[in-house]
Protein backbone atom coordinates (compact mmCIF):
# COMPACT_ATOMS: atom_id res chain seq x y z
CA UNK A 1 0.00 0.00 0.00
CA UNK A 2 2.64 2.44 0.80
CA UNK A 3 4.62 1.78 -2.62
CA UNK A 4 1.75 2.56 -4.90
CA UNK A 5 -0.75 4.60 -2.63
CA UNK A 6 1.89 6.18 0.10
CA UNK A 7 -0.34 5.00 2.95
CA UNK A 8 0.82 2.83 5.40
CA UNK A 9 -1.01 0.26 7.62
CA UNK A 10 -0.29 -1.89 10.27
CA UNK A 11 -0.26 -6.06 9.26
CA UNK A 12 -1.84 -6.60 12.28
CA UNK A 13 -5.03 -4.53 10.62
CA UNK A 14 -4.57 -6.23 7.65
CA UNK A 15 -5.07 -9.26 9.05
CA UNK A 16 -8.22 -8.70 10.90
CA UNK A 17 -10.09 -7.10 7.69
CA UNK A 18 -9.16 -10.30 5.71
CA UNK A 19 -9.81 -12.55 8.34
CA UNK A 20 -13.54 -10.87 9.06
CA UNK A 21 -14.02 -11.11 5.35
CA UNK A 22 -13.66 -14.64 5.27
CA UNK A 23 -15.57 -15.05 8.47
CA UNK A 24 -18.30 -13.26 6.69
CA UNK A 25 -17.74 -15.52 3.51
CA UNK A 26 -18.07 -19.14 5.26
CA UNK A 27 -21.46 -17.43 7.14
CA UNK A 28 -22.52 -17.03 3.73
CA UNK A 29 -21.66 -20.42 2.21
CA UNK A 30 -23.05 -22.26 4.30
CA UNK A 31 -26.84 -20.49 5.27
CA UNK A 32 -27.05 -19.72 1.27
CA UNK A 33 -28.07 -22.92 0.21
CA UNK A 34 -30.25 -23.06 -2.53
CA UNK A 35 -33.74 -25.07 -3.10
CA UNK A 36 -33.24 -29.04 -3.76
CA UNK A 37 -33.16 -29.63 -7.33
CA UNK A 38 -33.76 -31.64 -9.93
CA UNK A 39 -31.10 -31.40 -12.74
CA UNK A 40 -27.53 -29.04 -12.00
CA UNK A 41 -25.35 -27.72 -14.33
CA UNK A 42 -21.79 -28.02 -13.17
CA UNK A 43 -18.09 -26.52 -14.75
CA UNK A 44 -14.50 -26.46 -13.84
CA UNK A 45 -12.05 -25.42 -15.24
CA UNK A 46 -7.64 -24.53 -15.10
CA UNK A 47 -5.58 -21.60 -15.73
CA UNK A 48 -2.64 -20.38 -14.77
CA UNK A 49 -1.85 -17.07 -13.04
CA UNK A 50 0.61 -15.29 -11.88
CA UNK A 51 1.95 -15.38 -8.34
CA UNK A 52 4.29 -12.71 -6.88
CA UNK A 53 6.29 -13.79 -4.20
CA UNK A 54 8.74 -11.54 -2.30
CA UNK A 55 11.76 -12.76 -0.42
CA UNK A 56 11.07 -11.05 3.18
CA UNK A 57 14.24 -12.58 4.69
CA UNK A 58 16.43 -10.01 3.27
CA UNK A 59 16.73 -7.22 5.22
CA UNK A 60 18.09 -3.61 3.98
CA UNK A 61 16.94 -3.96 0.27
CA UNK A 62 13.80 -2.52 -1.37
CA UNK A 63 11.23 -5.45 -1.51
CA UNK A 64 10.50 -4.38 -5.18
CA UNK A 65 14.22 -6.30 -6.09
CA UNK A 66 13.77 -9.52 -4.58
CA UNK A 67 10.31 -10.15 -6.06
CA UNK A 68 10.28 -13.30 -8.17
CA UNK A 69 6.90 -14.19 -10.18
CA UNK A 70 6.17 -18.02 -10.64
CA UNK A 71 3.10 -19.71 -12.54
CA UNK A 72 0.49 -21.61 -10.30
CA UNK A 73 -2.92 -22.66 -11.99
CA UNK A 74 -6.01 -20.93 -10.17
CA UNK A 75 -8.81 -23.80 -10.89
CA UNK A 76 -12.75 -22.17 -10.77
CA UNK A 77 -15.92 -24.01 -10.51
CA UNK A 78 -19.66 -23.52 -10.37
CA UNK A 79 -22.78 -24.87 -10.07
CA UNK A 80 -26.70 -23.65 -11.14
CA UNK A 81 -29.73 -25.39 -11.34
CA UNK A 82 -30.92 -25.77 -15.17
CA UNK A 83 -33.09 -22.81 -16.71
CA UNK A 84 -32.16 -20.36 -13.62
CA UNK A 85 -29.21 -17.82 -13.72
CA UNK A 86 -27.81 -17.81 -10.09
CA UNK A 87 -24.77 -19.81 -10.26
CA UNK A 88 -22.63 -20.77 -6.84
CA UNK A 89 -18.89 -20.89 -7.65
CA UNK A 90 -15.38 -21.32 -5.62
CA UNK A 91 -11.74 -20.95 -6.91
CA UNK A 92 -8.83 -22.84 -5.88
CA UNK A 93 -4.86 -22.31 -5.78
CA UNK A 94 -4.31 -26.30 -4.91
CA UNK A 95 -4.76 -29.99 -6.18
CA UNK A 96 -7.46 -31.35 -8.26
CA UNK A 97 -8.59 -33.32 -5.01
CA UNK A 98 -8.99 -29.55 -3.49
CA UNK A 99 -11.08 -28.75 -6.54
CA UNK A 100 -13.30 -31.37 -6.54
CA UNK A 101 -14.25 -30.46 -2.89
CA UNK A 102 -15.26 -26.99 -3.98
CA UNK A 103 -17.13 -28.21 -7.24
CA UNK A 104 -19.25 -30.28 -4.66
CA UNK A 105 -19.68 -27.85 -2.01
CA UNK A 106 -20.80 -25.81 -4.62
CA UNK A 107 -23.50 -28.48 -5.93
CA UNK A 108 -24.49 -28.78 -2.45
CA UNK A 109 -25.06 -25.49 -2.23
CA UNK A 110 -26.97 -25.16 -5.22
CA UNK A 111 -29.33 -28.16 -4.28
CA UNK A 112 -27.52 -31.21 -4.97
CA UNK A 113 -29.70 -34.22 -3.44
CA UNK A 114 -29.11 -37.79 -3.83
CA UNK A 115 -31.29 -38.19 -7.00
CA UNK A 116 -30.46 -34.59 -8.72
CA UNK A 117 -29.27 -35.44 -12.26
CA UNK A 118 -25.99 -33.48 -12.98
CA UNK A 119 -24.84 -32.25 -16.42
CA UNK A 120 -20.83 -31.70 -16.04
CA UNK A 121 -19.23 -29.47 -18.87
CA UNK A 122 -15.38 -28.83 -19.22
CA UNK A 123 -12.68 -28.71 -21.71
CA UNK A 124 -11.97 -32.99 -20.72
CA UNK A 125 -8.83 -32.33 -18.95
CA UNK A 126 -8.42 -35.79 -17.29
CA UNK A 127 -8.07 -34.22 -13.96
CA UNK A 128 -11.71 -32.53 -14.48
CA UNK A 129 -12.85 -36.13 -15.42
CA UNK A 130 -11.62 -38.13 -12.36
CA UNK A 131 -12.91 -35.23 -9.95
CA UNK A 132 -16.52 -35.22 -11.30
CA UNK A 133 -16.14 -38.73 -11.00
CA UNK A 134 -14.74 -38.90 -7.67
CA UNK A 135 -17.19 -36.40 -6.50
CA UNK A 136 -20.78 -37.35 -8.14
CA UNK A 137 -19.89 -41.25 -9.67
CA UNK A 138 -22.97 -42.00 -12.03
CA UNK A 139 -25.03 -39.21 -10.27
CA UNK A 140 -22.75 -36.85 -13.12
CA UNK A 141 -22.91 -37.02 -17.09
CA UNK A 142 -19.92 -35.68 -18.49
CA UNK A 143 -20.09 -33.63 -22.10
CA UNK A 144 -16.69 -31.64 -23.38
CA UNK A 145 -17.66 -28.14 -24.47
CA UNK A 146 -18.41 -27.65 -27.61
CA UNK A 147 -14.73 -24.91 -28.32
CA UNK A 148 -12.69 -27.81 -26.83
CA UNK A 149 -14.13 -30.69 -28.59
CA UNK A 150 -13.74 -28.74 -32.33
CA UNK A 151 -10.02 -28.02 -31.28
CA UNK A 152 -9.59 -31.61 -30.50
CA UNK A 153 -12.00 -33.51 -33.91
CA UNK A 154 -9.80 -30.57 -36.36
CA UNK A 155 -6.61 -31.92 -34.77
CA UNK A 156 -7.63 -35.60 -35.33
CA UNK A 157 -9.14 -34.81 -38.57
CA UNK A 158 -5.66 -34.93 -40.09
CA UNK A 159 -4.72 -38.36 -39.18
CA UNK A 160 -7.87 -39.39 -40.99
CA UNK A 161 -7.59 -37.70 -44.45
CA UNK A 162 -7.85 -40.28 -47.42
CA UNK A 163 -5.73 -38.31 -49.78
CA UNK A 164 -2.90 -37.03 -46.91
CA UNK A 165 -2.91 -39.94 -43.98
CA UNK A 166 -0.10 -39.05 -41.39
Amino acid sequence: MKEHYGLEIPISMILKITEDHAKKINEKKTSNVMEDAKCLIIEMDGGVVPIVEVDDKIKDIDLRKTRKVIWKEAKLCFARVNKRIDRIYAAVIGSPKEAGEKLYECAKRAGLMEKTYIHALADGAQWIVDQIENQFGSQANFLIDFFHMSEYLNEASQYCSVLNPK
